[in-house]
């Protein structure tokens, strides 16, 4: 399997069955997701409007290099989103909306030749629902396709491929980040208070920058009902076990993660506690996968201390001769 299909086929399991256990669905039924095809500009554009959420998890395209002499124009594709979830290639393109579903109507761009006929555009991708592994020499289908609707929610209804763009304005944005411009993550700290059990992610130093993902695992340690969540995203997971989350993109900062550990543990209790604990940097279709342990990066350790006794004495005196000398400054104003 090349590293395209690899990509994909990784993603969308995960998209698929990522916190199935935690859902509890009741799906009606609904179409699937819309495909347009415009022959005089090659434009392709999606409707998620009918699909079983109103909206789409991620997409992708593929063709049969054996089939046709049809490739992507792929100067000419349009991310829909800031997620680095996204491969562009002759053969393959697609993109995954980890941080938010997408819905409404967008173009991807004028993304194929112009002039397909209607037949063509029909057979094009239709005929797979993602092809897994390679096409072979001896494959007739022209291309295949995949997208996700619903977590947990199993194969999606069938996609249907509409030849001609809609008399509709696009939702298009048009302030995306580029990946390609911003700062990665080569290192990631993960901070523990000692006097209040909180975890802090901090991605500010020199070595670091954006990031797309955090993983910390112990044997039963975490306190999950506290945890925190960096970013909004629907592929988050919280249990004793495991605290977990991939996002589109998170900025660099300083993250509050919660009172996830009991307070007052010693350094050396608090660090063996972790069985595993990596963050992402760049992900995505071409930049990698979810795959912690290939794609993700060894986080590092800090301990703040509970203050000694006569350390926080100390500093309770000085916090409340700071306090009066304000408020006599500020008496003495008003008189």
């Amino acid at each position: 399997m090349n590293e395209s299909k690899l990509f994909r086929l990784f993603f969308f399991i995960c998209l698929a069955a990522s916190l199935a256990a935690h859902s509890s669905l009741c799906i009606p039924a609904h179409g699937g997701l819309q495909f347009f095809y415009d022959p005089l500009t090659g434009n392709v554009s999606l409707d998620t409007s009918a699909t079983r959420n109103g909206s789409i998890l991620s997409y992708s395209l593929g063709l049969n290099p054996h089939a046709s002499d049809i490739r992507f124009r792929t100067d000419n594709l349009i991310r829909l989103s800031n997620s680095t979830f996204v491969t562009n290639r002759t053969l393959d393109v697609g993109e995954g909306f980890v941080s938010q579903p997408l819905a409404g109507f967008y173009t991807i761009g004028d993304i194929l030749p112009t002039g397909l006929s209607e037949d063509t555009w029909g057979r094009l991708f239709a005929d797979v629902f993602f092809k897994f592994g390679i096409y072979r020499p001896t494959d007739n289908e022209l291309g295949d396709y995949t997208y996700s609707d619903v977590l947990g929610g199993g194969t999606p209804p069938t996609a249907e491929f509409i030849y001609g763009r809609p008399d509709r304005e696009f939702d298009n944005s048009v302030d995306l980040i580029d990946p390609e411009t911003l700062k990665w993550a080569d290192a990631a700290t993960i901070i523990y208070h000692a006097q209040t059990g909180e975890l802090f992610l901090d991605t500010t130093d020199a070595d670091s920058g954006y990031t797309t993902g955090i993983l910390l695992q112990s044997e039963g340690a975490f306190l999950a009902d506290n945890f925190i969540p960096v970013i909004d995203s629907p592929l988050t997971s919280a249990s004793t076990d495991t605290l977990f989350q991939v996002a589109d993109l998170i900025e660099p900062g300083v993250y509050n993660l919660g009172e996830v550990l009991p307070a007052g543990m010693m350094r050396e209790q608090f660090e063996s506690t972790f069985s595993n604990a990596r963050f992402l940097s760049r992900a995505g279709f071409s930049g990698g996968s979810l795959d912690f342990a290939i794609d993700g990066l060894p986080v590092s350790f800090s301990y703040i201390q509970i203050p000694e006794p006569i350390t926080a004495l100390l500093v309770l005196i000085g916090t409340l001769g700071s306090t009066l000398m304000r408020l006599r400054v500020r008496l003495a104003a008003v008189h």
